[in-house]
């Protein structure tokens, strides 16, 4: 009789401690140094509310973007998505009202009602969340980042309808795709503009339709160089000269620090899309990459009509987050897939990464999620040649599974007798990227008036950015929609992509994938055939 009697009472403190977050260990250098930092600094928070209908939407963006789906192309409006996965009125109101009386203020709603924004003291925050918050630096560093160090409790009448509070719990990027320098080897041959349009067959626009655009995602303090864009046009693209970026979300500081990723982002997703309307998202600075992931794609995801075409060269090792999160970047981009935004994220320059030293187990990627175009390096040689980079990150994703339409295209690769790693290095079960290529190596970019080379798939990404924004205006010029989430028509036309057959990634003492027919961890599908490519899409309604 005791033990029924105590059910009650354990189910009831199930529901309690079903809402309370731990915070992660801080990884080395990061060192908490100020335990109770001015209880009545103001600070902006978000809260992620509990999306509903997620196998739906799921569903439906297989279905708009299966180029064999009578729904092809019917993407959602942020109305239709807002009805979709947004959480109910009176859940917002219920939690909107226990900010009101926690003190909270300048509270905002997100269009598609699954975040809510607002403004407390650090101390007013503590004691809604029955948390303690504290400084973090990073050793050599004068900067502080707030914090929980204790676990964090979302109120029992709201846990229902809260899933998590961003940005009280994560640390530093570990890994960037962030561009790097090509050396100083004057001799070797410079990849430019002029040298992809030939390479990929890509027809230069003359004009673009109004409503043509793309984006560049920049973290971290990367800004670009407005003068040094008009420099590279001068040079590579002198029709553009004059051209500039058309909005910017964030701040762009070119005056404090010029980014070499920023300019080479603007430079070739300008350069390769002939007069597509082009959009920066500025993001202000974060430690944690996933929490930037979310400013990032709250915003998007908010705007009524977004750029069309992102490009992203940030991301990060996996298997740093809980499940949870990991699964709500996907939800992120399934919103944008469903609405016509295609994303593309550069895979990453450290081949199939490693455990070094104990050189047991390959690294894999974040974000890796199936609903974004990764895209891996290559090579391009002065003759029209081009092999898999070694720096090209490939690999399996341990974070999702495989996506279906690339199911035959990997068994294709595991049947075709090329050499492989031992199995115990990677999960063969996992999503494979990159999903494409393109050139990755002696990538010539203008940096603070200067030309310069450099290397890395952040070169790759702008590139196929500035392509499908081309491919879009196309369509968009004929009446039809946008192209939207790309990897259904990829995997499905294999001969709109150059296939890359030679080429390895392997990285310091782990072994590595090698190119070969077909789709391979090095180069995925392969490299843009524009022609190709534009009668598939121009064939689809």
């Amino acid at each position: 009789m005791r033990l029924l009697a105590l059910l009650p009472l354990l189910a009831a403190l199930a529901a309690c401690y079903a809402a309370v977050h731990h915070p992660v260990t801080a990884p080395e250098g990061w060192k908490l140094v100020d335990h109770s930092p001015e209880s009545s600094f103001e600070v902006s928070v978000s809260f992620a509310l509990k999306q509903r209908n997620l196998k739906a939407l799921e569903k439906t963006l297989s279905l708009v973007s299966n180029p064999a789906s009578p729904s092809f192309g019917k993407h959602l409006s942020l109305d239709n998505l807002r009805n979709l996965i947004g959480a109910s009125d009176a859940d917002i109101e219920l939690v909107c009202s226990a900010l009101r009386g926690a003190g909270f203020h300048a509270i905002e709603v997100a269009p598609i009602g699954d975040y809510i924004k607002a403004k407390h003291t650090i101390g007013g925050l503590e004691r809604f969340l029955s948390t303690d918050i504290g400084a973090y630096s990073f050793k050599g560093s004068e900067q502080t980042v707030l914090r929980a160090y204790t676990p964090y409790t979302i109120p029992e009448d709201i846990h229902h309808i809260v899933d998590f509070v961003p940005g009280l719990h994560g640390y530093p990027f570990r890994r960037l795709s962030i561009a790097r320098s090509s050396g100083e080897d004057e001799a070797a041959f410079m990849v430019t503009p002029d040298v992809l349009i030939k390479q990929y067959d890509v027809t230069e626009a003359t004009a673009a339709v109004s409503n043509s655009s793309q984006a560049l995602v920049e973290f971290d303090f990367n800004w670009f160089s407005p003068d040094d864009l008009q420099t590279f046009f001068k040079a590579n693209a002198p029709s553009q000269a004059g051209r500039t970026v058309s909005e910017i979300f964030g701040n762009n500081r070119p005056d404090l620090h010029t980014g070499v990723e920023a300019n080479l982002d603007v430079q070739y997703a300008m350069g390769m899309g002939y007069y597509v309307n082009t959009t920066v998202y500025d993001n202000p600075f974060n430690p944690s990459i996933f929490d930037s992931f979310l400013d990032y794609t709250q915003l998007a995801n908010s705007q009524a009509q977004p750029p069309l075409v992102h490009s992203i060269s940030f991301g990060d090792y996996g298997g740093n987050y809980p499940n949870s999160t990991v699964q709500r970047i996907n939800t992120e981009f399934q919103k944008m897939g469903v609405r016509g935004i295609t994303v593309l994220l550069a895979s990453g320059d450290n081949g199939v990464g490693c455990n070094f030293p104990k050189c047991t187990s390959q690294e894999f990627d974040f974000p890796s999620s199936p609903w974004i175009t990764m895209v891996g390096g290559t090579t391009v040689g002065q003759n029209g040649g081009e092999t898999g980079a070694t720096l090209s990150s490939g690999g399996f994703s341990q974070d999702y599974w495989q996506a279906s339409w690339q199911a035959d295209a990997i068994a294709a690769y595991f049947a075709s007798g090329v050499k492989l790693p031992d199995p115990s290095f990677y999960f063969a079960e996992g999503r494979g990227y990159p999903d494409v290529a393109a050139a990755a190596e002696n990538v010539e970019i203008v940096v603070n008036g200067r030309t310069t080379s450099v290397a890395g798939t952040s070169c790759a990404a702008p590139i196929w950015a500035g392509i499908v924004s081309l491919l879009n205006n196309e369509r968009l010029a004929a009446g039809k929609g946008p192209i939207g989430f790309l990897n259904q028509i990829l995997y499905s036309n294999p001969q709109a992509l150059n296939d890359i057959t030679s080429g390895s990634n392997p990285y310091l003492c782990c072994p590595g994938f090698e190119a070969t027919k077909g789709w391979d961890p090095v180069t995925g599908m392969g490299t843009p055939n524009y022609q190709e490519l534009l009668k598939v899409v121009m064939a689809l309604p």
